[in-house]
């Protein structure tokens, strides 16, 4: 199989082992193609390397969307708050413990399990459903008091922007 290069404005290779779809959509009208074994280069990689997964080996890279090595230090939410507080910065609100929490009776927190990713293992409660959902290791973060729901559940929208060859793309 040959490289395919995107110097010349021609197809570009690219990989991701999350939100593959979006990427296939997004990429496809604008000549992309997915990576495929054998392949000696991938142009654009976006690669979440949690759980032990490692990007395929052999192709040059030519752009890494993020480089999970210098973010992952702050994926750990309690971590990241932490390095937030200690720098003056303190909204959204971040406790440890549910005793901390204002009493704000009707207002909205997220419980959140520090190192789950992918919206996975959060939960939207009341002031007085705190106690009911938190577990030592959680944190509480105040949420945005009008916030929508689908079916009782958070929802994130997503906005993709690619500046390439200086034109630029939105999906």
């Amino acid at each position: 199989m040959s490289d395919v290069s995107s110097a010349d404005g021609s197809d570009f290779v690219y990989f991701s082992n999350r939100g593959s779809q979006i990427f296939k959509r997004a990429l496809q009208p604008l000549g992309g193609r997915e990576y495929r074994p054998g392949d000696a280069r991938i142009d654009l990689l976006y690669f979440d390397q949690v759980g032990g997964k490692i990007p395929p080996q052999g192709p040059s890279i030519g752009f890494h969307l993020i480089d999970r090595q210098r973010t992952m230090q702050l994926d750990n939410k309690s971590n990241m708050a932490n390095v937030l507080i200690d720098s003056g910065i303190s909204y959204p609100r971040v406790y440890f413990t549910e005793e901390d929490v204002p009493d704000e009776p009707g207002s909205l927190w997220f419980i959140k399990d520090p190192l789950a990713t992918g919206g996975k293992r959060i939960r939207v409660v009341t002031r007085e459903q705190i106690a009911d959902h938190f577990y030592f290791g959680a944190i509480i973060q105040e949420a945005v008091q009008d916030l929508v729901l689908i079916e009782a559940k958070k929802f994130t929208q997503r906005i993709y922007l690619l500046v390439y060859q200086g034109k630029i793309y939105l999906f």
